[in-house]
């Protein structure tokens, strides 16, 4: 198993780390995704303009849509 103790994450070799969740993806799902460096409000206010009909966030039944 990968040593990740004081390690800058970017420098950690994900690939040696055990994923044992991954069994119970359905199939065609990926391990991994590309996750673009731009900060989360960015990416929300991207996603927002791309969907503005969809619901932006569900938390327990209660919704956000873009405004």
């Amino acid at each position: 198993m990968a040593s990740i103790v004081g390690a800058n994450i970017r420098e950690v070799d994900v690939s040696e780390i055990p994923k044992p969740w991954t069994k119970f993806y359905d199939n065609g799902v990926q391990e991994t995704i590309e996750i673009p460096e731009i900060p989360v409000h960015k990416m929300y206010e991207n996603t927002a303009k791309k969907y503005p009909n969809k619901i932006a966030f569900d938390f327990f039944g209660l919704t956000s849509s873009p405004p």
